[in-house]
């Protein structure tokens, strides 16, 4: 049977079959002291999310294939495709389109090899119907995609598709979306490998119903989310699952956001700029290394009383001026390297929740505010402190050491606090432990380029002594610098802060921030 398309004909077999499936995590066994085990629900159903061998295919036959070369010459500048099959794109056109139209009961293969593509009518790809389609960015190539800022359309991303979408190839995509997002499917969106650069006005990756990534190097610049899940009306989808891919985003709103789960098995993330880092309803961190650094909320499981964030393991840097860690629910660490730089404003907290936030292990340490400032729960197991201090300094690396002057957590926080959160694997009930300010330290050992821990300290400037009585200790003595030690029962105030008093926030409610700078291409 002939296949149809304006350009030429083919058709290629896809196999199918899953190659990787997981669960979404649901609930997570923890050890009470007491040696009984309790199930700390995180409210995530399980998930299955599939990677299948058609999401991953790269191979074809190029005798078998269908190529398209496009040129500014083309009489017919939109190409139609309405067989399934593979087809190879080639060429520059300035002005034009490349439109998937197949029946849904048929896969389309489209391999990218040195494309240049721009639109000025729609989405310069358009995958109105197939079963599902698969872009491949063939190897050594560099393909760009761009549209323009204009008046109206459905299609509202450089590359759109209203049905399943995957994304593979280590070849270069750049896309310069000037309408409005950068890539945005309809169904189930896979990124399976490749090199992204994606500059948006408005979102630069959406996957309606999902978004999984297994691999891949992102740049993202854009004035909306940079990566994210629209779909609320149903719990099974919605969500964003990351197994592994770098990530450099630049947004004006969310750097990676899901309308439900949030799960972050693997990864490097660095968000360098926006307005809230990771938001969901049910957020779980497994692994990676992430860094964020946000003008409200760096880590926000947000919606209500069901929310969660459940840290596994990982190495998370957040830097934030509105609270660092953030639940309208629950929080539960139970490894991992977790560090926390701000708010300096009284109205946020380095560590925010409204149920409890239980901690089990890694190493922990928030240098944040002291206004709303918030302890571990009673029923963690590993041992934590919240400890208030007085003008607490920026660039001063503040020690936590035991009687012996073993140092159980050293760091040097970028702003200037009120309240520390500290939990280590080595802390201990009945020690005392006394808050250094400076000193020297020899035989420390480096967790990572920010946190250490071992070695003993020296010729520090002692800041306040407290003996851990239980699991989770509470301490407002303190201080650091001009003011002395708060009273017993006094939490010492920062200079220049208001009386607990929180402070306005910004509109989130239909009013968009800016985007931090104007991304490479858009104007």
């Amino acid at each position: 049977m002939k296949k149809k398309i304006i350009i030429s004909l083919a058709f290629v077999v896809l196999a199918a079959g899953i190659l990787l499936v997981v669960f979404l995590p649901g609930n997570k066994k923890a050890t009470k002291r007491d040696g009984t085990s309790t199930s700390v629900d995180n409210n995530q159903e399980s998930i299955f999310l599939t990677i299948k061998k058609a999401d991953t295919e790269t191979d074809y036959d190029e005798s078998q294939a269908d190529k398209i070369e496009l040129s500014d010459s083309m009489t017919d500048k939109t190409i139609e495709i309405t067989s399934g099959g593979t087809y190879i794109i080639s060429g520059s056109l300035s002005d034009g389109q490349i439109i998937v139209n197949a029946p849904v009961s048929e896969k389309v293969h489209l391999i990218l090899n040195n494309v240049t593509l721009g639109s000025s009518t729609g989405a310069p790809i358009y995958v109105k119907s197939s079963d599902k389609t698969i872009i491949t960015l063939a190897e050594n190539s560099e393909n760009s995609l761009s549209d323009t800022n204009r008046e109206s359309g459905d299609d509202n991303a450089v590359i759109y598709s209203e049905t399943d979408l995957s994304i593979n190839g280590t070849g270069t995509l750049t896309i310069n979306a000037l309408y409005n997002d950068g890539i945005n499917c309809r169904d189930d969106l896979k990124l399976v490998d490749g090199t992204y650069v994606i500059n948006a006005v408005d979102d630069g990756i959406v996957g309606h119903d999902s978004v999984t990534v297994a691999g891949g190097t992102f740049t993202i610049n854009s004035k909306g989310d940079a990566i994210k899940s629209s779909k609320s009306d149903n719990d099974s989808e919605g969500y964003v699952h990351i197994t592994g891919g770098e990530f450099t985003i630049n947004c004006g709103d969310d750097g990676i956001h899901a309308e439900t789960y949030l799960y972050i098995e693997n990864g490097t993330i660095n968000i360098t700029e926006c307005y809230e880092g990771i938001e969901g309803h049910n957020i779980t961190i497994d692994n990676g290394t992430i860094s964020i650094n946000s003008s409200d909320d760096g880590i926000n499981a947000a919606k209500d009383s069901a929310s969660s964030i459940v840290i596994n393991g990982g190495d998370i840097y957040v830097n934030a001026e509105g609270d660092g860690i953030d639940s309208n629910g629950t929080i539960v660490i139970n490894s991992g390297i977790v560090v926390v730089d701000g708010p300096v404003s009284d109205g946020d907290s380095g560590l925010d929740y409204d149920a409890s936030c239980t901690i089990n292990g890694g190493y922990i340490f928030i240098a944040g505010s002291s206004g709303m400032a918030e302890g571990f729960s009673s029923d963690s197991t590993q041992c934590g402190a919240l400890l208030a201090v007085t003008n607490g300094s920026a660039e001063n690396t503040v020690s936590l050491a035991d009687s012996e002057g073993n140092v159980i957590l050293s760091y040097t926080p970028s702003k200037k606090y009120g309240a520390l959160n500290i939990s280590s694997p080595d802390m201990k009930t009945g020690e005392t432990y006394t808050l250094y300010a400076g000193g020297t330290i020899t035989g420390i050992t480096e967790l990572n380029s920010r946190i250490s821990k071992g070695g003993t300290i020296s010729n520090g400037s002692s800041v306040l002594e407290y003996t851990q009585s239980d699991v989770t200790y509470s301490d407002i003595k303190g201080g650091f610098g001009p003011g002395g030690n708060g009273g017993p029962n006094e939490r010492p105030s920062m200079p220049g802060m208001s009386d607990g008093e929180r402070p306005e926030k910004p509109d989130n409610n239909g009013s968009r921030p800016e985007a931090p700078g104007e991304a490479s291409g858009i104007s």
